[in-house]
């Protein structure tokens, strides 16, 4: 399981966080206004490496 934060930053803009934990693969997220798709993005999502967390 993976927590989100979304935070609203005026009429136009929203931001966030997507923490996936140890999850990998592909996740999609998609925005819509009026019920409608307006833009997708998918994601492949890879582990973290013990060398890449250590700046080896």
């Amino acid at each position: 399981m993976f927590e989100n934060r979304c935070f609203q930053r005026g009429k136009r803009l929203l931001s966030g966080v997507l923490n996936f934990q140890n999850e990998v693969g592909y996740t999609e997220l998609e925005l819509r206004r009026d019920g409608k798709p307006v833009f997708r993005l998918q994601l492949e999502i890879f582990p973290l490496e013990d060398g890449l967390s250590k700046g080896l």
